[in-house]
């Protein structure tokens, strides 16, 4: 007679595999219909339109806050409020002279032109939403409270080093002050929100328990526990691997579309060094796409502004965390 086998609890190792799948798929159904609840209760019926996003909040919802401060001083440097410059000593980010005769009736002059074929053209391709409209303030630059902090700060110190904007407390305030609008604005998810999402993850535990409780046995009764392993190290890399969305998903789907219908060569072309004046298209286009495509474009720019260098990795990383007010950077 041949041996008899002997199994943990009884049950064979495929036999339970066979329950902790069904398990899976259970705890992966509830809490994928919690998820979408807690979106429900988090947003109103109302989906916001990326089109009243100026460039330097879209790559704040795209690509992160240090990009969204290398879009903003890319496009005060377009409207001629900043120079940028490589010096021996560091990447400076300097006011132009005589600022408010720089961004005055010139510059009102050339975003009013655009704003005109802007409209113009989003009125015979109503369905393509690859152009994001900018409002213009009365600094004579976009609305975006990012451009308007950094454009106060060049204003007061005249001359600012590019790697201390990344720590300056204004700008911090000023992106901070930024994303909390967008939140306002439902573009963002609120950090209650974020936080229930990611509490989520608690419903897993009783599977987490039962797979370390079969894998405490199996190891007392010295039987193989390796195919096991795997099982639970796969459950934890799919729990934590999930993506906790910091934007709104109808958003995300949105500026999907539109990465989708920007010709990267046409970015690329603008920032050429025989291209015309860039236009806000193409700062959208760079805010879609990512400041990294700077590094094919014009290396130059991305040295001087710290683009990191790309990588495989897509965007969609919004960093920072709700914030207040702006005070002290100018903003509103």
């Amino acid at each position: 007679m041949g041996a008899i086998t002997h199994h943990t609890w009884g049950i064979t190792p495929g036999a339970f595999l066979a329950v902790y799948g069904i398990g899976f798929l259970a705890t992966l159904a509830w809490s994928e219909l919690r998820r979408r609840r807690i979106l429900r209760e988090a947003l109103t019926d109302r989906v916001p339109d990326i089109r009243d996003l100026d460039p330097c909040e879209l790559a704040l919802l795209t690509h992160g806050e240090h990009d969204a401060r290398t879009v903003a001083l890319l496009n005060l440097e377009r409207l001629d409020v900043v120079q940028i410059e490589n010096a021996s000593a560091g990447s400076i980010a300097r006011a132009v002279p005589d600022l408010d005769a720089a961004v005055s009736k010139r510059d009102a002059r050339r975003q009013q032109k655009e704003w005109v074929e802007r409209m113009q053209s989003e009125a015979e391709l109503a369905p393509r939403a690859t152009t994001v409209a900018t409002n213009c303030s009365s600094h004579g630059t976009g609305s975006c409270r990012l451009e308007v902090g950094l454009t106060e700060l060049l204003r007061t110190r005249g001359e600012v080093m590019l790697e201390t904007i990344e720590t300056d407390a204004a700008v911090e305030e000023c992106t901070r002050a930024l994303r909390r609008d967008l939140v306002d604005r439902e573009y963002l998810l609120d950090e209650d929100t974020i936080a229930r999402l990611k509490w989520l993850r608690i419903v897993w535990v009783p599977l987490f328990a039962l797979g370390l409780v079969r894998l405490a046995a199996k190891v007392s009764d010295h039987q193989h526990v390796g195919l096991l392993v795997l099982v639970l190290i796969g459950t934890a890399a799919f729990v934590f691997g999930r993506d906790i969305p910091e934007v709104s998903p109808a958003v995300r789907k949105q500026s999907k579309v539109a990465e989708a219908g920007v010709s990267r060569d046409d970015v690329e072309r603008a920032f050429s060094a025989d291209a015309p004046p860039r236009s806000t298209d193409d700062m959208t286009g760079v805010a879609l796409l990512g400041p990294a495509l700077l590094w094919s474009a014009a290396s130059p720019y991305a040295v001087s502004l710290a683009v990191p260098y790309p990588t495989s990795s897509s965007g969609w990383a919004c960093a920072g965390c709700g914030g207040c007010g702006c005070g002290g950077c100018g903003c509103a």
